[in-house]
């Protein structure tokens, strides 16, 4: 395959095919409805009319109507915050500190707060859709951070330890100060045990001697 080059200094971009910039307006439309409407109170024709464009148009960017462009924006949100949390663990520096830097980012979503009601939503959606983008979500957020936590232990600056759990306790105290996580990191089934070891024993490295 052969690769495109970047354009050079002075260059414009390539344009974004103009269907792709509609199907951002359409889910960027619907998200707004969803929150204000409620999933069942939000239908097909209320977001073509948001966009001007008909039923028709609509459909032939999400030929599975509603659930498709639900599904379709959390599954965008998940990407965002993975594509946020990448650059931070890239650019090096302590494990400790990457970690703050990923917790001051998530808590800084707390303005999209319509993913918050979109998740509330999700029982409306059939369970394949939901285990999916649960599996999203773990590969995309959990395995980041478990695998950060495991490279801690490798180099020496954690302590050998539950990664999952911790992943865990990290996610769910971290979104709770913005409520805009999805809720797929599920309770390993030690964590009563897990919890107190954590909080008794922490998991960084002693250096104090």
């Amino acid at each position: 395959m052969t690769a495109t080059a970047a354009p050079s200094r002075g260059q414009r971009a390539p344009a974004r095919p103009a269907g792709e910039d509609t199907q951002n307006r359409i889910l960027d439309e619907a998200q707004a409805l969803f929150s204000e409407r409620g999933y069942v109170g939000t239908t097909v024709q209320q977001v073509a009319a948001r966009i001007g464009i008909t039923k028709a148009a609509l459909y032939y960017h999400f030929p599975q109507g509603k659930e498709e462009i639900f599904v379709e924006l959390m599954r965008r949100h998940l990407r965002r915050l993975h594509d946020g949390l990448e650059p931070i663990i890239r650019r090096g520096g302590s494990i400790r500190e990457r970690l703050e830097a990923i917790a001051s980012y998530i808590a800084a979503r707390a303005p999209a707060g319509d993913v918050e009601k979109l998740r509330r939503e999700l029982i409306h959606i059939q369970e394949t859709h939901r285990s999916a983008l649960r599996e999203e979500f773990h590969r995309l957020i959990v395995r980041t951070l478990h695998d950060l936590l495991r490279r801690g232990v490798e180099i020496g600056e954690l302590r050998e330890h539950n990664s999952e759990f911790v992943t865990w306790m990290f996610l769910h105290s971290v979104c709770s100060l913005s409520g805009d996580c999805p809720s797929a990191c599920a309770l390993p089934p030690d964590a009563p045990r897990a919890l107190v070891t954590l909080l008794l024993d922490g998991i960084a490295v002693r250096t104090d001697g």
